[in-house]
């Protein structure tokens, strides 16, 4: 019986394994997507700034005319009249220096909407150069930016790219910018009295979505972040989509800002966080720990003094661990460790490896972040870790 018992009990750890094995590879495989679709975005945010057009007008012939760097794909028209517009899909590519020309309705305002996102518009008393208007975050696809109607008010048309939305009154420049912070615009839907409700949906792992209603004023609710618990104190990082009067200029509101709370219930810290792009928080019990991997640094907000000093770690560390006395910067390659008074004690590297389902980039989901560094004591740590091949392997080691 005991021989069995033996065997039952290893055929239940090798399957709990192999579960653990598939989850790991499963959030390996979303980062390599994210990843993917980051690198993406950056290469469609470049393009966007070398891409222009040129719109001139002879009787009821308009000409498109390609004088930027780029091929242009001009996937609408808008023909625009005070009280009244229409969009034609047009779908066509323009070769640099190559023109195309297309019969137009005289009278309207004319603007063509790239697969880039640009706006290029030649309103009526235009010269032959017309206008621009580049969207600052183009969607890593393209096929993710579209255009919606006002039914209500026909001169005004919304631009959705990746998860924010351009509202445009009949020219090239926004009237507003409101930005989800995550996710993607799947609908744009106005309403007669004034007011607009927009879509946005999350892929995987969530499959899920979110409806916002837009206003002047509107405080949006704020999306977690990051959390960490330790020595009766709760800490959490929010950060809030915003609505804009312009591209520059963000409505009042908390993005982001840090709440902790104590095990009895009260609330010890409340407040916008000094700086923007934090990726991850954590916490002594005493003090607030903030992540800023794109500046190589960590804050520090004491909580009896409200006073915060800034850390230079040296490293992206978009991860923040705080156990045993002990802090922990996570970056994709290399963790180092620091005692209660930020002293350095303990650079752990994993090159040429890099940690698997990790991101340097905070504007990922955060549930996309799987952990792929554990502190399971005082002295060891695992860390899951892949080659340049793509192979994992699971790492153990000491910090003390």
């Amino acid at each position: 019986m005991k021989a069995i018992s033996s065997v039952y009990g290893f055929i239940m750890i090798f399957l709990l394994s192999m579960a653990s094995i598939q989850t790991w590879s499963s959030a390996v495989g979303a980062m390599e997507s994210i990843q993917g679709a980051s690198d993406q975005s950056a290469q469609v945010d470049q393009l966007q700034g070398i891409e222009h057009l040129s719109l001139s007008l002879s009787g009821s012939n308009l000409t498109i005319s390609n004088d930027g760097q780029v091929t242009s794909t001009i996937e609408f028209l808008r023909f625009v009249q005070p009280n009244s517009s229409r969009t034609v899909r047009l779908d066509a590519a323009v070769d640099v220096g190559g023109s195309l020309v297309e019969k137009v309705p005289e009278g309207y305002t004319v603007e063509a909407v790239t697969s880039l996102g640009n706006v290029f518009v030649l309103s009526t008393a235009s010269d032959s150069l017309g206008s621009i208007w580049t969207s600052p975050a183009a969607s890593a696809v393209s096929g993710n930016n579209q255009l919606f109607e006002n039914p209500f008010a026909p001169g005004r048309f919304y631009l959705s790219s990746g998860a924010r939305v351009y509202a445009f009154s009949g020219s090239g420049t926004p009237d507003w910018v409101f930005d989800a912070g995550e996710g993607s615009v799947t609908d744009v839907m106005p309403i007669a009295d004034g007011q607009v409700y927009v879509s946005v949906g999350f892929g995987y792992p969530s499959n899920s979505g979110v409806l916002y209603e837009l206003g002047p004023g509107t405080r949006y609710v704020p999306q977690l972040m990051s959390a960490s618990v330790n020595d009766g104190l709760f800490v959490a990082l929010f950060a809030a989509p915003y609505l804009s009067v312009s591209s520059l200029q963000a409505l009042p509101g908390y993005n982001p800002y840090v709440t902790a709370v104590s095990s009895s219930g009260q609330v010890l810290f409340d407040q916008q966080a000094p700086s923007n792009g934090y990726s991850a928080v954590a916490t002594d019990g005493s003090n607030i720990y903030l992540s800023l991997p794109q500046a190589d640094e960590v804050q520090v907000i004491s909580i009896s003094t409200q006073e915060l000093t800034t850390y230079n770690v040296g490293i992206p560390a978009s991860g923040l661990i705080f156990d045993y006395g002990l802090l922990f910067a996570i970056s994709q390659n290399e963790v180092r460790v620091y005692d209660a008074s930020m002293n350095l004690v303990k650079t752990i590297s994993l090159a040429p490896m890099a940690l698997s389902s990790f991101s340097n980039y905070p504007d990922f989901v955060p549930a996309l972040q799987a952990p792929s560094f554990l502190v399971l004591n005082s002295t060891t740590y695992a860390a899951l870790a892949e080659n340049a091949t793509g192979y994992s392997s699971l790492v153990l080691g000491n910090f003390s």
